[in-house]
């Protein structure tokens, strides 16, 4: 008789330890305190204990995406991103979870791939934010740089192009926005010296019809540099020539121009004109001490030159 009141001692035991488990805190803020503390001390198998506590105790979906992503920080604490996907996952499909809560989830699950150098799979998870309910705008344009940037950033300029030149035409896409994804999309082309495509997506940033003076004389600019990369110097001069008569324009922009107008006259050994040029810079407004000794020094380089 003596055994089976032993076992049932035992089981009397192992049920009050369970009941006090299930108790350990009585509320959810006390139980994502305490999960971050454990997550501090890099205890993340007792961190997510008591955030699937802090689950239990959740009054509404809000309460629950803010547990499962912090599940989901504990996976990634320990570089296991496949499964802080799965947590990212479970936030997305949260019914009543705040809208910008589960794009981000979606965000972060991309930034996961990004993590582990697949850019492949990080496009994937970017491009589905382009057909999530919701997403704002401002959402997908974010999601769209996101995926073009990858391209470029595997040298696939012709896809990288194309992605890049969706968002100008996308809703919610700034100006600041569509101007960075035209100079990627010239960039690409820059950089496998296909200058005559370059210069016409940099035409495009000076004739979009809210274009800054700023963001007008940074296209001629650049314009400017693909002739002189081409030593097309006279076509280069034109562009400088240009940002010379822009007005409201950054006066260093002005600054450049004009020493670009002088780099033309140099470059084809025309030292007359070179030397003219870079006299007006010295009487130009917004002139740094520095920017005035290197006019002085190309000056002085000039006079020996035009000696020999």
């Amino acid at each position: 008789m003596k055994k089976p009141l032993l076992v049932l001692a035992i089981m009397g035991w192992c049920l009050s330890q369970t009941v006090l488990a299930e108790a350990a805190y009585a509320t959810f803020k006390e139980a994502i305190v305490g999960a971050n503390e454990k997550s501090k001390a890099k205890d993340y198998t007792g961190g997510r204990a008591d955030l699937n506590e802090a689950l239990v105790l959740a009054k509404d979906d809000r309460e629950r995406a803010a547990t499962i992503n912090l599940m989901a920080e504990t996976y990634k604490a320990e570089k296991n991103y496949a499964q802080a996907r799965n947590e990212y996952a479970r936030v997305v499909a949260l019914p009543e979870a705040p809208k910008a809560t589960k794009v981000q989830a979606q965000v972060e699950s991309a930034k996961t791939f990004d993590t582990e150098k697949n850019p492949a799979l990080a496009r994937t998870e970017y491009a589905k934010i382009l057909g999530m309910a919701d997403a704002t705008p401002a959402n997908k344009v974010a999601a769209q740089i996101a995926v073009a940037s990858s391209f470029i950033g595997e040298k696939n300029f012709e896809q990288g192009r194309v992605e890049h030149a969706r968002i100008v035409a996308m809703e919610g896409a700034t100006l600041a926005q569509k101007t960075t994804a035209l100079t990627a999309v010239a960039r690409a082309y820059d950089a496998e010296k296909k200058y005559e495509e370059a210069r016409t997506e940099y035409a495009k940033i000076g004739a979009l019809a809210d274009a800054t003076p700023a963001q007008k004389s940074a296209s001629h600019l650049a314009i400017a540099k693909t002739y002189m990369d081409e030593k097309k110097f006279e076509m280069a001069r034109a562009e400088y020539v240009k940002i010379s008569a822009l007005a409201d324009i950054p006066l260093n922009d002005k600054i450049t121009a004009q020493l670009g107008i002088a780099s033309t006259y140099s470059n084809t050994k025309d030292y007359t004109n070179a030397t003219a040029e870079l006299n007006k810079v010295l009487t130009m407004e917004g002139l740094s001490a520095n920017g005035k000794a290197n006019v002085e020094k190309q000056l002085k380089a000039i006079a020996v030159l035009s000696n020999k």
